[in-house]
Parts: C-alpha cells; sequence; structure tokens
C-alpha cells in the first residue's frame, strides 16, 4: 500500500522529455497544493483561537480547502493518465478562480490573496507555454479591475476588517511561502535542465574526441589504403612486366632488340625517365652500356661508355658485389657518378642481372624525384632483373648453339661432299660450253678456266643431297647482261634442287643394286657351301666361290689349331 501510495504521489511516466519535465514539475505544484489545501484546513479550526467573533470566515476557508484537497486527488488521477497539459491548465485555473472568488467574498481589492495571483501566472508559464502566462496576466488585470469596480459600486461587501493583522500577515505569508517554494522548483528544474545540458555539452565532446580519433584512425586507414595500393600497383605493374618480358622474349630473335625494347618497358610502366642495361664483357673487367630507354643514355651508348667492375660507381659497384643499391639522393651518395647526358637524375636504384649467381650485367633505373625509391622496391625490380638476366643468357646460349650447328653443319657438309663423291666415284667436274660437253680432273679447275677467261659475272648454285652441299653449278651470264630477277633465281633454284634430288635418287637407286648383287652373292655361296657335308670339300668350295665372287687374287680359309688363341686378323686377301 505504501509503494502506492508514494508512486501516486511521484511523476508521471511518459515517453516524451517535454511532457516528462512538464509532470515533474506539475507533481512538486500539486504537493504544495495539497500542502496548502492541508494547512488552510487546520487553519480553520486555528482562525477562531486567534480572532474570537469570526466564525463567518471558517467556513469558506474549510470549503476551499477541502475542494482543493479533492481537486488535488482528481488532478493527480489525470496526470498520471498521461493529461499532463489539461491538468497544468485545470490547476492554474482553478487557483487563479480560487484567489479571484475569495478576494471577491473577503475585502475585494483590499485582500492581500490577490498577490497570489502572480503563483497562479507562474504556475502558467512553468507547467504551460509562455502564452498561458501571458493569457493569465491579462485575466489577472482585468480581474482586478472588475473586483475594484465591483466595490466601487457598493457590490462586494465583506465581513473580512482591515484592521484584522492576522488574515492578512497569514495571506501575505502564504504567499510568499508559496512563491518561494515556486521559485525553488523552478530553480531545481533549471539546475537540472543546466546539468543535463552541461551532460550533453559533455557528450558532445566526448563525441567530437571519439570523432576525432575516428578521424585520425580513418586518415591513417587512408594512408594505409593508399600504400597497399601503390603497392599493389607496383606488383600489377610488374606483372605486367613480367608479362611483357616474357612475350619480348619469344618474339625477339636478337638480343640486342630484346634489350632496348626491355629498358624502355621498364621505363614505361613504372614511370622513370631512365632505364639503362650494362653487360660484362668476356674479360670480366667492364661493365658496358648496351640499351637505354632515354636519348642521353643512347647517346652514351654511342660514345662507348663503359664502367670498370668493382670501381667507384653505382653500377661498378652493383656488378662487383652483386648487391642492390639504392641513391635516395644523388647529391648525397658516396657511389653516385654524374653524368652529363643524364643531368636531371635526383634518385637511383640499380640491380644485378646474374644467372645460377654469376653477375652478367646490371640494370640502372634513375628517377628525376627525390627518394623516389624504397628498400620494398628491391624485390619487385630484382624478380625483373633476374628473369632478364636470363632471357639474356638463353639468347646467348641460342646463338653459341647456333654458331656451332653452323660450324659442325659447314665441318659435316665438307665431309659428306668428300664422302658422297668418294663413294660415287666422282673426282672431277663436267662442263657446258660452246655447244660441247669437257670432262675436267679436278673441279677446282672451273674456277681456274673462268678466271683465265675472264668471267666475272658468274652465278654459283649449290647441290644438295640430304641438305649437304655435294657441289655446285657455275652459271656463267653475259657481262652486259642485267641483275637475276626473281622468277629466275627461283627457277635456277629449283633446278638446283631438282638436280640434287636426281643425284640422290640415282645414289639409291645404286646403292640398292649393290646391295641386291651381295645378297644374291651371299645366297649363290651359301647355296654350293651347303651342297656337300664334308669338312674338307667345304673348305675348298668357300674357297674357290669367295675367290671368284669377290674377284680376289687368293683367299685361303683355315681351321685354327688352339680355339682359345685369338685369331690372326687382317682382312682375309692378299
Amino acid at each position: 500500500m505504501l509503494k502506492g501510495i508514494r508512486k501516486f504521489f511521484a511523476p508521471p511516466e511518459v515517453e516524451d522529455a517535454e511532457q516528462k519535465q512538464s509532470g515533474a514539475l506539475l507533481s512538486s505544484i500539486l504537493h504544495i497544493h495539497l500542502g496548502t489545501a492541508i494547512f488552510g484546513f487546520v487553519l480553520a479550526f486555528v482562525i477562531p483561537i486567534f480572532s474570537p467573533g469570526k466564525y463567518a470566515i471558517i467556513f469558506p476557508v474549510l470549503g476551499a480547502s477541502i475542494f482543493g484537497i479533492v481537486i488535488t486527488i482528481l488532478m493527480r488521477v489525470f496526470m498520471h493518465r498521461g493529461y499532463i497539459r489539461a491538468v497544468a491548465g485545470l490547476l492554474t485555473s482553478s487557483l487563479f478562480l480560487l484567489i479571484v472568488a475569495f478576494s471577491a467574498r473577503n475585502g475585494g481589492i483590499h485582500n492581500p490573496a490577490l498577490s497570489a495571483l502572480v503563483i497562479a501566472i507562474l504556475i502558467a508559464g512553468i507547467t504551460l507555454r509562455l502564452r498561458s502566462a501571458i493569457l493569465f496576466s491579462g485575466l489577472s488585470v482585468l480581474a482586478l479591475f472588475g473586483l475594484y469596480q465591483l466595490q466601487a459600486r457598493g457590490y462586494i461587501t465583506s465581513e473580512l476588517s482591515s484592521t484584522s493583522t492576522i488574515p492578512v500577515w497569514f495571506l501575505i505569508t502564504a504567499t510568499i511561502l508559496i512563491g518561494g517554494l515556486l521559485m525553488i522548483i523552478t530553480r531545481r528544474s533549471l539546475n537540472q535542465t543546466y546539468q543535463k545540458y552541461q551532460q550533453a555539452l559533455q557528450t558532445v565532446d566526448e563525441n567530437k574526441a571519439t570523432l576525432s580519433e575516428t578521424q585520425t584512425a580513418l586518415k591513417d586507414d587512408r594512408l594505409i589504403l593508399a600504400e597497399q595500393s601503390n603497392k599493389l600497383e607496383r606488383y600489377s605493374r610488374y606483372l605486367e612486366s613480367s608479362a611483357a618480358i616474357t612475350s619480348t622474349a619469344t618474339t625477339s630473335r636478337d638480343s640486342q632488340q630484346f634489350l632496348d625494347r626491355i629498358a624502355m618497358l621498364i621505363s614505361e610502366q613504372f614511370g622513370h625517365y631512365h632505364t639503362g642495361i650494362y653487360l660484362v664483357d668476356e674479360a670480366n673487367e667492364w661493365a658496358v652500356f648496351t640499351a637505354a630507354s632515354s636519348p642521353g643514355g643512347n647517346r652514351l651508348i654511342t660514345q662507348g661508355h663503359r664502367v670498370q667492375v668493382g670501381k667507384q660507381s653505382v653500377v661498378g659497384f652493383v656488378v662487383g658485389l652483386g648487391q642492390a643499391h639504392i641513391a635516395q639522393n644523388t647529391s648525397s651518395d658516396s657511389l653516385f657518378v654524374h653524368q652529363p647526358e643524364l643531368p636531371a637524375t635526383n634518385s637511383e636504384i640499380a640491380l644485378p642481372l646474374k644467372v645460377s649467381g654469376e653477375v652478367i650485367g646490371a640494370i640502372d633505373i634513375q628517377d628525376m624525384q627525390l627518394n623516389r625509391f624504397a628498400q620494398d622496391d628491391i624485390p619487385t625490380f630484382q624478380s625483373l632483373a633476374d628473369q632478364i638476366a636470363l632471357v639474356i643468357n638463353n639468347h646467348r646460349l641460342q646463338q653459341q648453339a647456333q654458331q656451332n650447328i653452323a660450324e659442325m653443319q659447314k665441318l659435316y657438309g665438307e665431309i659428306s661432299q668428300a664422302v658422297w663423291s668418294e663413294q660415287h666415284g666422282i673426282s672431277g667436274a663436267y662442263r657446258f660450253s660452246q655447244g660441247q660437253v669437257q670432262a675436267l680432273k679436278n673441279p677446282s679447275d672451273t674456277e681456274t678456266l673462268l678466271a683465265d677467261e675472264g668471267q666475272n659475272n658468274v652465278v654459283k648454285l649449290p647441290i644438295r643431297v640430304r641438305g649437304n652441299v655435294v657441289g655446285y653449278i657455275d652459271i656463267v651470264r653475259q657481262m652486259d647482261a642485267p641483275e637475276l630477277s626473281v622468277e629466275e633465281k627461283e627457277l635456277m633454284d629449283t633446278l638446283s634442287d631438282q638436280l640434287g634430288v636426281a643425284m640422290e635418287s640415282a645414289s639409291l637407286f645404286q646403292e640398292s643394286q649393290r646391295l641386291a648383287t651381295d645378297e644374291r652373292l651371299v645366297s649363290e655361296v651359301s647355296a654350293r657351301i651347303r651342297e656337300t657335308l664334308d669338312i674338307n670339300t667345304i673348305l675348298k668350295t668357300a674357297a674357290a666361290e669367295i675367290r671368284q665372287a669377290t674377284g680376289l687374287h687368293e683367299v685361303t680359309v683355315r681351321l685354327a689349331a688352339d680355339t682359345s688363341t685369338n685369331p690372326r686378323r687382317g682382312n682375309g686377301h692378299k
């Protein structure tokens, strides 16, 4: 029950902040209102004690007090049901009417209770809005004016004596106390509002600090994101460059063309104004400037620029030690050597070209911006350098292999020509001149004859058999004859190829005939040897048939005395 009473006299619980504040103020005012009504109820019985014979005032005070208690309880009921503004308006209106009615009944315009109209105006301003306070101010002025007119015309009569000090003192004191309590309530409300304002300011400051920290963190995140984006972009460029290097390596047959393209590609992909490629010579003493992407670098190549391995320069240091080097500021780097052809260089990075641990050169990249290169760039550029070094080494191996193949082909052709001529009994040459075919014992006699006759307009066509040059066709043209046309050259090449085919066919035919003859002789000799089972007869027949088949001067067939002894080796004939 006590909990219910406390809840009944507690401020109403509403969600709206303005309504909640008005309800709290109104609840405090109703406390004062109820206390005043109860005090008036008690005062109705105390007045006769201090003012004997003034019984007429008891019943108005008692009625007003009971009315105040009842109206306070009803107001609290309606206030807890959410009718806060209605209760505030009813309280202000009832207080206003009570004060005016009490003053009209007791003393009129001279009743000190009229000063309580200020309390009604103050309650209206606190619990309602400013317009309500203005409205009740106007009503108070009209009420005072009306009371004055009614009292002046004699319509208001009262038993209240103007000389009675106790009621007047009481009314003035009550008015002051109630006004003071209302001022205290108002002050408390303002203090609470101020505290909430301070809390709001503190919250705002905290939010500002949080926002500042968030902005700082966001700024840091943006810097990290920008750095990561930059790394991703450079890695993307690395992948593009790597793919381009692979593509260039497969399409470029010439090493110089490949190096020129790679130097230009690195400058274009990474935005550097100069890229140079150095290759170490065979003596491993000098790094020769071989390819460049800038005009100044190409001028240095034309001038034969080179750097001594291991000496005082960025490239020399890199090639000598096989380690990358970065010059963030070339003006303060001890290894940097200024080149007049490259005056805009402010930062530089050089990386070794290594294959299986051996340094074969270096890549030199220069930029116009200070601090353009970082340690994080070394792995990226070194990967490109390793790819380039591998391609360069492959080109070198390919060129060396092609050179070896060419030398072997030349040697094999010479050997094949001699062997082919020896196999087919060709020791001379044939010449068609002046309507006759002449036989020459020595092929070199053709060149001697042509030189003696003053023949300089000679077309020399190779004769190839199975890809090997086995001879030549020398075609002598008139001195004033025009240059051979494309069709004539193709015709001569075709004739030369057909001659080679015909010679190969003839060679194959002769070889097949020889094999057939050999097989026939072997078959005949074997058949005659097998005609008898006598060992002596077999040996005699074998010696006779082998001599007759091979046309040798003498053939001996014998049996070894000791089969464990190695037979005397020879060609089998004398």
